[in-house]
């Protein structure tokens, strides 16, 4: 879904934000030792930092159960107004 946006009526607030920028340095720490290479260890990084904003999208991109089966959502409004009808 591509969206245009009107910089000149939105808010900075109301702007997407994309994923952060990753600073692999400040983690490679974490990491050393465990890889024969600098190289290595960066691909690891960036690998981990691929498979988590995945996540992340995969998370934010997926609608509520209740659009694909509404019988799921009546349910719910009948049991949250305590109807025994269930």
């Amino acid at each position: 879904m591509d969206y245009e946006i009107d910089l000149a009526t939105t808010s900075a607030d109301a702007l997407p934000a994309g994923a952060p920028a990753l600073d692999m340095e400040q983690y490679l720490p974490e990491v050393e030792g465990r890889f024969d290479s600098e190289e290595d260890a960066m691909e690891f990084l960036r690998t981990l930092w691929n498979i988590m904003c995945a996540f992340v999208d995969l998370g934010w991109g997926v609608d509520s159960i209740h659009f694909v089966f509404p019988e799921l959502a009546d349910q719910h409004d009948r049991a949250s107004s305590g109807s025994e009808d269930l």
